[in-house]
């Protein structure tokens, strides 16, 4: 984010598009979750599935 957070999604279940594509709702594994604009978010960075999961 542009001031530094980082959010983890752990599966493209955990994450929801607003449908105007402007704001993110990213879920944790507690149910608590984060509105994020996506204006600020900064950079995306993907990491490969473990061995035996399912790629996001």
């Amino acid at each position: 984010m542009a001031d530094g957070r980082v959010f983890l999604v752990k599966h493209r279940d955990f994450i929801a598009r607003s449908p105007s594509g402007r704001t993110f709702i990213v879920y944790g594994d507690d149910d608590t979750f984060s509105i994020l604009d996506l204006l600020l978010v900064t950079e995306l960075e993907v990491h490969a599935a473990p061995p035996g999961q399912e790629a996001a």
